[in-house]
């Protein structure tokens, strides 16, 4: 799925990384991972183990894990970068309860909440007689009467019947003519 943008920038701020000792020999996948920048590429996670080799480092007392992948090393930074009192999350994973909220307010978001007053008196009207007059009959079908207008009391539909008999058997005549026409 091609999307004009995939998420916010990533991190959200700037990190400070004068603390970190990575490794000269180790090549990282997003040199700039600590500076926000958008997100390019967002892969499903059927993918992600295809992507992961079994070279795995463990740095600063094993508050950062650098993840060798296809790409270059990848890493979850979690403990040492603090913002406001809150931890930020980057790369591959995501704490549980940050998780917990975002898909929250995904489906909070994606809800379709249903309005369950009628938008008109028509509609009303519809929706009342509707309830009286449905059954179901013998073959399991719904039956309902049509709903006319409460002012019109009766309607009078002349001979529409013969009329409308004529046109459908013209119909299937003119459809056996031209047999492209009646499979389509």
């Amino acid at each position: 799925m091609v999307l004009p943008k995939i998420t916010d920038f990533s991190p959200a701020t700037r990190l400070d990384v004068s603390n970190l000792k990575i490794p000269e020999n180790i090549q990282l996948a997003d040199e700039t991972f600590y500076i926000p920048q958008k997100v390019d590429l967002l892969f499903g996670c059927e993918l992600f183990f295809e992507f992961i080799k079994a070279d795995k480092i463990r740095l600063n007392d094993s508050l950062l894990i650098l993840q060798d992948t296809c790409f270059g090393f990848d890493g979850s930074i979690e403990p040492i970068f603090q913002i406001n009192n809150a931890t930020n999350h980057c790369f591959l994973s995501r704490g549980m309860d940050t998780l917990d909220k975002t898909l929250r307010s995904f489906w909070e978001i994606e809800n379709v909440t249903c309005d369950s007053s009628p938008i008109s008196e028509e509609l009303n009207y519809c929706n009342n007689h509707h309830e009286k007059t449905h059954y179901r009959n013998s073959e399991g079908r719904y039956v309902v009467q049509m709903p006319f207008k409460p002012e019109i009391e009766k309607i009078s539909l002349g001979d529409s019947y013969q009329m409308a008999s004529k046109r459908l058997n013209n119909l299937w005549k003119r459809l056996n003519r031209d047999p492209a026409m009646k499979f389509l």
